[in-house]
């Protein structure tokens, strides 16, 4: 018997604990907007056991309204609350997810990413070797290897194995959650050299910082 906005707030709090802080931070967002939109709508009273898909893609149109939503954004939010209703079903609130099957809004494509050019490429690779040496060995190892930008800032030197060309990465940094092992390219191969990893600690991470913690970093 619980109320549709007290539910979502309960699936939210059950979801905070197995997702990253800023794809929660999306789910609070979406949750809140809708919240908003049912209180608009009076329907505050609505029990989650009672809540049809009608309900939702009305909330989801008042929610659009409210925010002035662009029909790529409605999307978003709606698959965040889609999301949430799944926990609810998860945890034996409800049945079946009443969002489902709602369908997502027609956007139209863009080519806002262009990939650069060779030439472009050319400059961006003089200028931060020139000017962000560290900054290029980071981009450099995100284009060599394809791997997440979160996952190569958590490889302590310990996990490279220059011998074998290989980064080995444990299970508990990687979004599977399952030890992966990225072969290392000659032109990877030369810039880690160029770093004299050697030279440090095993635990030290390979874009880690020597500025000391509590100083405003």
């Amino acid at each position: 018997q619980m109320y549709l906005g007290d539910a979502l707030d309960f699936a939210l709090d059950k979801k905070k604990d197995n997702i990253a802080s800023k794809s929660y931070s999306g789910y609070k967002g979406s949750v809140k907007f809708y919240k908003e939109a049912i209180n608009s709508l009076h329907m505050g009273y609505l029990t989650i056991s009672d809540t049809k898909r009608v309900h939702i893609r009305k909330i989801a149109d008042e929610a659009k309204k409210q925010r002035k939503w662009s029909n790529k954004a409605y999307n978003k939010h709606l698959n965040y609350i889609k999301a949430i209703l799944s926990e609810l079903v998860q945890w034996d609130i409800i049945e079946t997810n009443p969002a489902h099957n709602i369908r997502s809004l027609p956007v139209s494509q863009s080519r806002a990413n262009i990939p650069a050019t060779p030439e472009q490429h050319k400059i961006i690779k003089e200028h931060l070797s020139k000017h962000h040496i560290n900054f290029f060995h980071f981009i450099a190892t995100i284009f060599h290897t394809g791997m997440r930008p979160k996952e190569i800032l958590q490889i302590k030197l310990e996990m490279i194995d220059v011998k074998n060309q290989q980064i080995i990465l444990p299970a508990e940094i990687t979004k599977t959650d399952i030890e992966r092992v990225v072969p290392i390219n000659m032109h990877l191969l030369n810039i880690i050299s160029g770093m004299q990893i050697s030279n440090y600690p095993k635990e030290f991470f390979i874009f880690g910082s020597y500025r000391q913690s509590g100083k405003g970093n």
